[in-house]
């Protein structure tokens, strides 16, 4: 029997000849009257049952509706449509013909009155049939009995009476129903929610609840019903809370906790992690899920006297909702931030909530912290080793903003050099303060999990131990000590030194630190990578930043304040001819111009209209000048505003940075305007106005000066901004600094702008004036690198910047993807440069197959496969053919340059294909000049794998198809394996690959396919088998026992199949994965648990239901 019947997409039909023969006999019925007379024309569901207002719409075309647009004056009304998603169709079809039958079913109950169930029976019996015979579905047994009967229950009769069940399933069942959804709001109408809940409890097989606030007074309305359910054979009650406010009560956890079958999760991270979900989700074998979600804590205030509205959803209705909502509380159990209560049971519970209502009580909260890297922070990691181990650079400097974690970093980053050699591995950590230096130790400590790690070498702290393996000294102290440092220690003495606040590093305090020692890694932290005094921090660090926090991420895990962007219309001003000099406005030029009173005006005017209340905000403004900074403080001051201009180089700067500070956390001054950031001693976490009063032409300067009202504060809700867009200069560029706001996401910057900027983190809005937007998408469109102007830029490349012209330093020095270069129509670099008069090369087919080509290198990350192909041409072409890791790599690039087997292009062998490239040196040239440019690239390290299987394939790297088949020799020389299934048996190793696209629809989001394949965490993965397979299909079978047939699964999983480039999306390889577990039938969802857990920057688009 089916449980999902419109959920379940059906096969694709081979064919449907006579379809419309069933359409018109379902119209036939819609519109025939009680007389059996035909009424055409017939009512039309959906759209067509209304007449077409002014507005929003997702409905199908059909020929009716098609006929009234057609009707519309099309120069009076605007009509959009779109082409169906594939991978919505199916859904899209069945809502549509569901209307359709629904009207048919209620046309027979009226034609036949008392005997209109029999016919609704046996029409719906008459088109499973039809459609069993068309598609040939076996679908027989899906035939409704005519006796019109619902099947309610299946109750194990063992030890009890027929009577006592029946009696158990008069007070277990919904009175709701398990079909359609519900909403209570608490009216007088209402059913009560909590005798609701009650029934869903006792009707339940598992039991899942978040809950930020659970308290007795609501938790003992269902005491009873969770004892009766929890003493129940394979019952499972899973709950999640927080200690956040402690509103949660001790007494109910305890007896949550005394509850067999039991288990419950409490997130204790309350500054970061303020869980406020309310959802009650109820699982039943029989597949009929329901789950409540709403306003209502346990509380009894909430659930029998409060003013909230909850609403009840079920499977049946909004299977979507049900998924996500079980898919999101599965992540939050399996997260790193929702810890098992029972390792510190009721006492640190206690103790945790009483810190919450008593924030001033000192609790040993150290007895029991655990520090865990969040994703973004793994990233970092992730990419520090990439940069040591295959760059060979272990000079790195890392770069967010204050209150990301960077310290947290660096004691992960020492843990690892650490635990390689714990004898020899010693540590010299340096910063400014006394606090900060404290706070790292502390940090270290908690990382390593070791009490006593590290002296402190600062104030009135002294080392107790003269060897100072490990120590946390003050820049200060290290100088008054620097005599005993060069007498006692060698400059190898310490193999892993961190230097906070790295961009002091140019200053004379610091030098030092560089020049006694030569450790083996140095990591430099910072905020604020530019200074001043144009002294660069980049050559004692590699010459290059080896990571950086994205904003979006800091912001979507609650580190930084959240963010309200206004882009205000400026036609005060036009700056489209302002001189640009060295890649910025001629400041003297920009200043003028920006000093004018009618902007003045606007800005004022601004302020008024967006501000919450102009005169108790805490604004920082960004100005053009030191005079324009003046100019705008004397003008707010005039206006009746209390600003002050806050300038360095100014006598007496020290003390005015500490009068304004104070000025302006008393309320006494609201706007300070400023020119920069970095030594004027603005680091002020109350900040909660930024006003950017000039275009800041760096996006490095751009993301501090926004940071500076990032800073969390207590009481600060969000941080507005105000930035005043005028006409700009066309080398002035928007787009970076809107992608870097929106961080990951598949689709083009524009298109981001025209949907009003769908993929902000949580919490943050952008809103751009209708000017303001068009000068912004302006400004995108004339910023694009078409072929034209890429032509145009090569031709003068080297006259105008001096370097060679390669395909690295054009890129570099346009700070472009290599996928700009060579998608849509372009070609490749090659031709580009032949177009723009730079070299020449004669065209035939086989320049023209390996031109496309070369589009199929630009993705590969492999760091094998790109040294396979660099030693591959070192070596004219040719490789050992009797090599199995050459011969697969060879096969790989083949079907790289030619995606075609070797009869379809006229050759003998992969190694003859590879002898005519030969004949071609711009294209040989053209692969070196990638595959170095790829190298340069790299960003994570992978790993090979013993997979007894001839495997070539490194973890985490990530390939195409062909790439995959090729491999794995499902393609040979001879023949192109050809599938866009997602399941490849390789039958000669008994294996299987299978390969996932996360994102299925072209859309950016689809709730049809959403919740089939995500990650639950970085080890466990949820994934959706095809249409056909059930557990008691071969392949289904297969899957449960392939540990015990000793079949290898192997996991590649992608994001999207196109990227924002339009690029076909290669898959990462994740390594092989092992069966957990599984629900359902046709399709099966599976768990799957992966062998070598997925790194952060993987996890972050696998993990759907991520926060963050």
């Amino acid at each position: 029997m089916r449980t999902t019947p419109w959920r379940t997409s059906p096969p694709r039909a081979r064919s449907c000849t006579g379809c419309s023969n069933m359409y018109r006999l379902i119209l036939l019925l819609i519109s025939a009257d009680k007389s059996g007379r035909n009424t055409y024309p017939p009512p039309q569901p959906d759209v067509c049952l209304m007449s077409l207002g002014e507005g929003i719409y997702e409905s199908l075309l059909t020929r009716a509706l098609r006929a009234k647009l057609d009707q519309l004056p099309a120069n009076e009304y605007f009509v959009g449509s779109e082409p169906i998603d594939r991978a919505e169709a199916a859904s899209i079809l069945t809502e549509y013909l569901q209307t359709i039958l629904s009207t048919a079913l209620h046309n027979l109950e009226e034609q036949h009155d008392d005997d209109s169930l029999s016919h609704q029976i046996a029409f719906c019996n008459q088109l499973i049939s039809y459609i069993d015979n068309e598609l040939q579905l076996s679908m027989q047994e899906d035939l409704v009995l005519q006796q019109g009967e619902i099947l309610t229950a299946i109750l194990s009769k063992i030890g009890k009476t027929d009577e006592q069940l029946q009696g158990h399933l008069e007070k277990s069942l919904p009175l709701s129903g398990l079909r359609t959804s519900n909403l209570f709001t608490g009216s007088n109408a209402d059913l009560s929610i909590d005798t609701e809940i009650e029934r869903d409890i006792m009707s339940a097989n598992r039991i899942y609840w978040i809950v930020s606030f659970i308290r007795w007074s609501g938790l003992r309305i269902f005491k009873n019903a969770l004892k009766e359910f929890t003493s129940m054979p394979g019952s499972s009650l899973q709950v999640i809370t927080t200690t956040y406010m402690g509103a949660s009560e001790p007494r109910a956890i305890e007896f949550l906790a005394s509850l067999p079958n039991t288990s419950i999760k409490i997130s204790y991270q309350t500054t970061i992690e303020r869980l406020h979900a309310k959802a009650y989700i109820f699982e039943r074998n029989s597949g009929y899920d329901s789950a409540y979600i709403g306003s209502s804590n346990l509380s009894r205030s909430a659930l029998t006297k409060g003013l909230e509205w909850n609403l009840r959803v079920t499977t049946r209705e909004n299977p979507h909702i049900i998924e996500k909502a079980k898919a999101t509380f599965e992540h939050y159990w399996n997260s790193i931030d929702f810890e098992d209560f029972s390792e510190g049971g009721i006492e640190r519970f206690r103790e945790a909530i009483q810190q919450e209502r008593s924030p001033s009580t000192v609790i040993a909260l150290q007895d029991y912290l655990k520090i865990h890297p969040q994703p973004f922070q793994k990233e970092i990691l992730d990419r520090l080793r990439t940069e040591r181990e295959i760059h060979g650079r272990y000079r790195n400097l890392i770069v967010a903003a204050t209150g990301t974690g960077k310290t947290v970093i660096s004691a992960f980053d020492f843990k690892r050099h650490y635990e390689r050699a714990p004898e020899s591995s010693t540590l010299l950590f340096v910063a400014h303060r006394q606090e900060i230096l404290e706070q790292a130790r502390a940090t270290f400590r908690a990382v390593l999990d070791d009490r006593s790690f590290g002296d402190l070498w600062v104030g009135s702290h002294q080392p107790t131990s003269p060897h100072l393996r490990h120590l946390f000294i003050s820049v200060q102290t290290f100088n008054s000590q620097k005599e005993l440092f060069q007498q006692r220690f060698s400059k190898e003495y310490y193999t892993f030194i961190v230097v906070d606040e790295a961009h002091h590093s140019q200053a004379d305090s610091y030098r030092d630190i560089f020049t006694l020692f030569e450790p083996h890694i140095l990591l430099g932290l910072t905020a604020t990578p530019e200074r001043m005094d144009g002294k660069s921090l980049l050559p004692d660090f590699c010459n290059k930043i080896a990571a950086e926090i994205r904003l979006p991420d800091a912001l979507a895990l609650k580190l930084l304040t959240p963010f309200q962007y206004f882009c205000v219309d400026d036609e005060s001003v036009d700056l489209r001819n302002v001189k640009w000099v060295k890649g910025a406005y001629d400041t003297t030029e920009l200043s003028k111009i920006l000093s004018v009173q009618e902007r003045v005006r606007l800005i004022i005017s601004s302020i008024k209209h967006y501000l919450t209340d102009p005169f108790t905000c805490k604004a920082l403004c960004f100005c053009a000048s030191k005079e324009h900074a003046r100019f705008m403080s004397d003008a707010m001051n005039q206006a009746g505003l209390r600003a002050a201009a806050l300038l360095s180089g100014d006598p007496n700067a020290q003390e005015l940075r500490t009068s304004i500070r104070g000025r302006l956390l008393q309320g006494e001054l609201n706007y300070v305007c400023v020119v920069d950031i970095f030594n004027e001693g603005v680091d002020i976490p109350e900040i909660d106005t930024v006003l950017f009063l000039r275009p800041t032409e760096s996006l490095t300067v751009f993301l501090q000066q926004l940071g500076r009202g990032l800073r969390i504060s207590a009481d600060k809700e969000c941080l507005t901004v105000l930035d005043f867009v005028s006409q700009a200069n066309q080398q002035f560029n928007f787009a970076d600094r809107f992608r870097a706001l929106v961080g990951r996401t598949n689709q083009h910057i524009e298109k981001e702008i025209r949907q009003g900027f769908p993929h902000l983190p949580t919490g943050c809005t952008i809103n751009l004036e209708p000017m303001a937007r068009e000068v912004v998408l302006s400004n995108i469109r004339n910023t694009i690198f078409s072929a034209q102007r890429i032509r145009k830029e090569i031709a003068s490349f080297t006259q105008h910047t001096h370097q060679p012209l390669t395909l690295s330093t054009f890129l570099e020095h346009h700070q472009l993807d290599i996928r700009t270069l060579y998608s849509g129509q372009k070609g490749c670099w090659t031709q580009l440069k032949k177009e723009a008069g730079i070299g020449s090369i004669s065209e035939d087919n086989w320049t023209k197959r390996l031109f496309a080509g070369m589009k199929r290198l630009i993705q590969i990350d492999s760091p094998s496969y790109l040294q396979f192909i660099q030693q591959l041409l070192r070596n004219d072409l040719t490789f050992n053919e009797h090599d199995i890791t050459a011969r697969r790599y060879a096969l790989m690039l083949y079907y790289d340059l030619f995606q075609n087997d070797i009869r379809a292009i006229g050759v003998h062998s992969v190694a003859d294909a590879f002898s005519r490239v030969r004949n071609y040196p711009a294209v040989i040239q053209e692969m070196q000049e990638i595959t170095q440019h790829l190298w340069q690239k790299l960003e994570h390290t992978t790993q090979q794998l013993p997979l007894n299987m001839g495997n070539i394939l490194e973890l985490l790297a990530q390939y195409s198809r062909d790439e995959i088949l090729a491999a794995f020799e499902k393609s040979t020389a001879k023949t192109r394996f050809a599938t866009i299934a997602g399941v490849v048996p390789v039958q000669q190793h008994n294996a299987e690959l299978l390969l996932v696209t996360l994102n299925k629809s072209d859309k950016d989001f689809s709730r049809e396919t959403q919740y089939e394949d995500y990650a639950v965490n970085e080890t466990i993965f949820h994934w959706q088998t095809q249409n056909r397979v059930s557990p008691d299909t071969p392949a289904g079978q297969s899957y449960i026992n392939h540990k015990k047939e000793g079949k290898t699964l192997l996991l590649f999983v992608r994001e999207h199949k196109k990227d924002a480039y339009g690029f076909t999306m290669p898959y990462h390889f994740l390594g092989p994965v092992k069966y957990q577990s599984h629900k359902g039938a046709k399709p099966m969802s599976i768990i799957w648990e992966l062998e070598f857990p997925m790194p952060a920057y993987l996890w972050h688009a696998a993990a759907k239901m991520a926060v963050g």
